[in-house]
């Protein structure tokens, strides 16, 4: 199993961008693929059509407890 990781040096870089086609293609090309946002404002949801609303992420459950 691969392991592959992306960060940013700031915000608006593209990270999460490249993240979400990244696993897009891998996806596409058969790969089992998890991606997991560290960011607490849980951004990269929106590549993947999960509700807008829908704020709660793994980071953002991690900070509030």
């Amino acid at each position: 199993m691969a392991v592959l990781g992306l960060q940013g040096g700031r915000g608006g870089v593209g990270t999460t961008t490249i993240t979400a086609a990244l696993a897009w293609s891998l996806q596409m090309l058969g790969e089992n693929v998890l991606v997991v946002d560290a960011c607490p404002d849980n951004l990269l949801r929106l590549s993947f059509n999960v509700d807008f609303t829908h704020r709660q992420g793994w980071a953002r459950a991690m900070l509030d407890d």
